[in-house]
């Protein structure tokens, strides 16, 4: 059975290459590529052993950049997943992919959130 994807392969990641799994990738580099008819230059990120890159968009970058930094260069060997979900693209939802940072340090519970309750935290915690 052939599908849309075997009839128009891409050269980057889509959200359907996922699979509706949520991956997690080492970063190998990002460099910028035309992309597109109007060939406008792209950051595209390369990770560890995928053979396809992602195209980067601003809320994906943002939200690696919250926590490795602005230097794109800097991200080189980080860990981050790669999850689809549905978003609003010119009127219509479409599946997109979308990145989020692996915490390289787990956090235990009670450094977080042990101590008295402050009175004036309406959450209680």
């Amino acid at each position: 059975m052939t599908t849309v994807s075997d009839a128009f392969p891409s050269n980057w990641l889509k959200a359907v290459d996922l699979k509706n799994k949520t991956i997690k990738v080492t970063i190998d580099k990002v460099i910028f590529e035309e992309i597109g008819q109007n060939k406008d230059k792209k950051p595209v990120m390369y990770f560890e052993k995928v053979q396809k890159g992602l195209v980067l968009n601003k809320t994906n970058a943002t939200e690696i950049a919250a926590t490795h930094g602005e230097t794109m260069e800097g991200w080189t060997g980080k860990e981050i997943e790669l999850f689809s979900m549905m978003v609003p693209f010119q009127g219509q939802n479409v599946a997109a992919i979308r990145v989020r940072v692996v915490n390289p340090e787990p956090v235990i519970a009670e450094t977080v959130l042990a101590g008295p309750a402050d009175p004036n935290d309406p959450i209680g915690i």
